[in-house]
């Protein structure tokens, strides 16, 4: 097949020599090497004005007298171009002409102290207080706070826990029985005959009398001692809060019958783990004694470790 021939042309963009066919010349492509000059050189011949779709004209802000670039159709819409709100805004509050001239009136803004022009209308409806946008979100934050606020519907009430006065919505009043001011409060209040699940304390019935006061409490603490205050499930030591001790055989009135006194400390996480499946922690936990600690949960009286006492 017989070549065509080509014709040397030279880059407009980058000025390389190349060669092109008279038919590509013709339909415009010797003009630029390479695709990468040509949008290259297109991007710096036909931008703005030079663009041979530009549809915009030269017009300048009312205001402040920058010169701006619109569209036909937006240029024809209104008489005064803007080239931002806040030129806007500063026109129209020196220009403003309301179709009754008697309605004008000249304001002192309250932020800025500049005085403006507004009408008796704006006044009205809460917008002519302030020459302008910025002043009045200025003036409102200051004003409109807490029970300035047109929209504040709370109620000064008092803490149930620690007796202070804190402002409460209405809408919530109805869900809650107690008024508490933090989680702190909350946290200190909802216990005992407060908590949601009491029931009289009738859980203490249930234990062995042995078990209250400082006798049952010297025996939970031997118990701990012995388990190294760590959890005998998890491992995890005691840390602030006294680890709870667990009965396994889940015979409360144990300290008071003859059965084996098998006990076990465990923390908050644990201990709600063994009422579930009874049987099977029950086992667990004698083997866990038999096996690690033969047969012993506690230490005796005589053999509690005393603490080691520190000197200066």
């Amino acid at each position: 097949m017989k070549r065509m021939p080509r014709i040397k042309c030279i880059c407009k963009n980058c000025g390389k020599e190349f060669e092109r066919t008279a038919a590509r010349i013709k339909r415009g492509r010797g003009i630029y090497c390479s695709e990468a000059c040509r949008w290259e050189g297109v991007g710096k011949q036909q931008t703005g004005s030079e663009h041979p779709k530009w549809s915009r004209e030269r017009v300048y802000c009312a205001n402040c007298g920058k010169e701006l670039n619109r569209i036909h159709f937006r240029r024809e819409r209104t008489k005064n171009h803007f080239c931002s709100r806040l030129c806007k805004g500063e026109w129209m509050s020196k220009n403003l002409i309301p179709h009754n001239k008697s309605e004008v009136v000249i304001q002192t803004c309250p932020i800025c102290n500049e005085q403006f022009r507004t009408t008796e209308a704006m006044i009205k409806k809460g917008r002519g207080i302030c020459c302008s946008d910025q002043c009045r979100a200025v003036y409102v934050g200051k004003q409109q706070r807490g029970t300035n606020h047109p929209r504040w519907n709370s109620v000064l009430i008092t803490c149930d826990n620690c007796g202070k006065l804190f402002y409460r919505q209405h809408a919530h009043l109805d869900k809650v029985s107690h008024n508490l001011c933090s989680e702190n409060c909350r946290n200190e209040f909802l216990i005992g005959e407060h908590a949601s699940g009491w029931q009289g304390g009738i859980s203490y019935g249930e234990y062995c009398e042995k078990w209250h006061g400082k006798r049952g409490e010297n025996l939970r603490q031997r118990v701990r001692a012995f388990f190294g205050y760590r959890c005998a499930l998890c491992g995890e030591p005691q840390n602030g809060k006294a680890l709870q001790v667990h009965h396994v055989d889940y015979n409360k009135q144990m300290c008071c019958d003859r059965d084996p006194h098998l006990f076990v400390p465990l923390c908050d996480r644990c201990h709600p783990l063994t009422n579930f499946n009874r049987g099977y922690w029950r086992l667990y936990f004698r083997e866990l004694i038999a096996l690690q600690y033969g047969g012993k949960c506690y230490y005796r009286k005589e053999e509690m470790p005393v603490p080691a006492v520190t000197r200066t």
